[in-house]
């Protein structure tokens, strides 16, 4: 956007966030450019003796999700990268403990492919097979499950996320890995420890075959337990909370508040224009504001003592009846 269309007025002020796009020399050193840069603003305009004015660099491909007035969503991300992870490691320890838990059938098996001339490179590659088999259906189930909660997702939080990979090669790529990296680590277990039986041990205690670490097995069933209790506490923690938030008696009915844009000459005669719509007995009571409130609108820096120049937290703020 030009900086003309801003308007002579709003330029001399320094209540609207500006940006610079600047394109460098490959060889450029940012720190060096940003050391040189740092106090720029405090040095040219005399108009804000006794204030902190910050000049930072930030990469193109950064401003999205790292925003440096605080609007970056990288921090959801890991939550929520975080949690898939926490609930794919926890299948694959349930696949582990019902693998397991038919030791006695599968030992049986490994006994009987021992005797007709199998080795356990054989076995290892077959309960792999097996693993990674499983995963790769349940990936494409999932892949339908996602396809059909999605709307209900965006609709329960408001947003609109979308789930395109079949016209995203990376995407689907790394999903294939995912889902063959987890066949192989849920797997690794138990393909290890069949192969590992003697015929004669599989044979002979098929029925009732005690494995080599019951405590493993222990530890392993804990865990998946306390996750899922956690994942539950958290998930009724977030659905209450989300409930009181859309129930919450604001104090007034959204539906009856209206948002007029006012123009430069609405502006200039505002205290008429407010008396004018007082003057209607329908109107109950009227205000200017600087921008809507919950929009990105004016963001200021706040400090505090023992903190540095470059150490701040930034708040959004709304003029009110000016």
């Amino acid at each position: 956007m030009p900086v003309q269309i801003l308007g002579e007025e709003r330029l001399k002020t320094w209540a609207l966030e500006t940006e610079a796009f600047v394109m460098l020399e490959e060889k450029a050193s940012l720190k060096d450019l940003k050391s040189k840069i740092s106090g720029t603003t405090m040095k040219y305009d005399k108009r804000i003796e006794n204030k902190t004015v910050i000049n930072d660099l930030q990469p193109l491909s950064r401003m999205h999700l790292y925003s440096l007035s605080g609007g970056g969503g990288i921090l959801y991300i890991y939550i929520f990268a975080a949690i898939a992870v926490i609930i794919l490691i926890v299948a694959c320890i349930n696949f582990i403990n019902l693998t397991t838990a038919k030791s006695g059938n599968r030992a049986l098996e490994v006994g009987l492919r021992k005797v007709v001339g199998a080795n356990r490179s054989h076995l290892i590659k077959q309960f792999f097979g097996e693993s990674v088999a499983i995963s790769f259906m349940a990936f494409v189930l999932s892949l339908l499950l996602v396809s059909l909660f999605l709307p209900g997702f965006n609709n329960l939080t408001q947003k609109q996320l979308a789930f395109d990979p079949i016209h995203n090669v990376p995407l689907i790529l790394s999903l294939l890995g995912i889902a063959f990296f987890t066949g192989v680590f849920s797997g690794s277990y138990p393909a290890f420890l069949f192969s590992s039986f003697t015929p004669i041990q599989a044979l002979r205690e098929s029925g009732a075959l005690s494995l080599k670490s019951p405590v493993l097995r222990r530890v392993l069933v804990v865990f998946q337990f306390t996750v899922a209790v956690i994942l539950i506490f958290c998930s009724i923690v977030l659905q209450r909370q989300m409930n009181y938030i859309r129930n919450k008696d604001l104090g007034f009915n959204r539906s009856y508040v209206l948002r007029l844009p006012m123009n430069e000459e609405i502006q200039s005669h505002y205290d008429a224009f407010k008396q004018s719509l007082l003057e209607n007995s329908d109107v109950l009571s009227v205000t200017s504001a600087s921008n809507v409130p919950l929009s990105i609108g004016n963001i200021n820096p706040v400090y505090w003592e023992g903190r540095g120049p470059d150490q701040y937290e930034v708040i959004n703020f709304t003029a009110v009846d000016y």
